[in-house]
């Protein structure tokens, strides 16, 4: 099924998260007061969000740009005003971004401006459906004292990572409220989009959508026991062929690659997520697989993903395949600094995985 925004990009309007809001609520779901205006949020007397709004957003590189709080610019009084100063503060991710994909900087500049949004209270969450394991999400929980990365599969709740009050009942509301939003007519059912979701005073709100992968099943149960050098990934999300894959990965790149247009295809990477790496942003979507290291455990890792926002989760959960593995038994610290020398630097990766185990060499 063809998206209703994919198929015409122009129906987002330049702002894809009031567009979708606007859209999902139209569909009896709820969602944030939104205000038409700065001077109509300002006067409005609650707490407010100025969302960052760009069409590429919605199925490109989403986080690139970022979304402040109204009260930390008490001298804004307009929106041109708004978008001069909270652009210039990402100026160089903006340019970094336009000279990678090839644009003209000050046409995508055109395209940026920020919609206003009550901002609520509670927990916010992220809920992504599993891309192989039909009946899996992942649950990501933030907000008063919690932290936490969840499994939610076949109405059973599995604590991953982190500090959670998350009931079986609560995410058992959320994944059939992601449900509802991804089935609406506008999208295709067979995206696994990353949604956001604000919990509040025993509500859920719905905040936005991003395009993922597309669901693609698994083919098979790995069964067979590990063959040597092989080893087994701490966490899995995403199935390969049943004959595994080798691929080529990246484990550095040079500075100067900022400098130069992306390629259209990578194999993938090896190393952990990095907010401030705009070329990995991009080409996340593109990678067939991505292992990510653990620097101190598991826990950590996901922590990462929960904590620090749009780039950790979309380098886990825009692949093909992600898969985390123990840093320091995949590959020795000499062994990684042998791929330095050459710019960039790459490794052969080995990987099976039916969705829920894998092995990796």
């Amino acid at each position: 099924m063809v998206d209703y925004f994919i198929e015409n990009p122009d129906r987002l309007e330049g702002q894809p998260k009031r567009t979708i809001a606007d859209y999902v609520e139209q569909n009896g779901i709820l969602v944030p007061r939104r205000f038409d205006s700065l001077r109509e949020a300002r006067g409005s007397g609650v707490a407010v969000i100025c969302r960052s709004e760009h069409t590429q957003d919605y199925d490109g590189t989403s986080g690139l740009l970022f979304s402040p709080d109204l009260s930390k610019l008490p001298d804004t009084n307009n929106e041109s005003e708004l978008t001069a100063k909270v652009t210039d503060k990402m100026h160089f991710r903006i340019d970094e971004y336009c000279k990678l994909m090839n644009l003209e900087e000050a046409s995508f500049r055109e395209g940026i401006s920020f919609s206003f949004w009550e901002k609520l209270g509670g927990y916010n969450r992220m809920v992504v459906a599993d891309s192989s394991i039909r009946g899996r999400y992942h649950v990501m929980t933030l907000g008063q004292g919690c932290a936490a990365y969840s499994i939610f599969e076949d109405g059973i709740f599995r604590h991953i990572s982190g500090y959670t009050h998350d009931t079986n009942e609560e995410l058992d509301n959320l994944v059939k409220l992601y449900e509802s939003v991804r089935h609406l007519d506008h999208f295709d059912p067979d995206n696994c989009p990353i949604m956001e979701f604000q919990s509040s005073d025993g509500k859920n709100y719905f905040l936005q959508y991003h395009r993922s992968r597309e669901f693609k099943p698994a083919e098979f149960k790995l069964k067979r026991l590990r063959r040597l050098g092989e080893k087994k990934a701490v966490f899995v999300r995403g199935a390969t062929p049943p004959e595994g894959v080798t691929l080529r990965l990246a484990v550095y790149y040079p500075d100067s690659w900022s400098e130069n247009p992306v390629p259209q295809s990578e194999d993938g990477y090896y190393g952990i997520a990095d907010i401030e790496n705009v070329y990995r942003a991009i080409m996340a979507s593109r990678w067939k697989l991505n292992v990510i290291p653990t620097i101190v455990d598991l826990e950590f890792t996901l922590w990462d993903a929960v904590e620090i926002g749009h780039v950790t989760r979309n380098q886990l959960h825009k692949p093909e395949v992600s898969l985390v593995v123990n840093g320091k038994e995949f590959m020795k610290t000499k062994e990684y600094h042998k791929s330095l020398p050459s710019c960039p630097g790459y490794i052969d990766v080995y990987a099976i995985s039916d969705g829920k185990d894998a092995y990796v060499k």
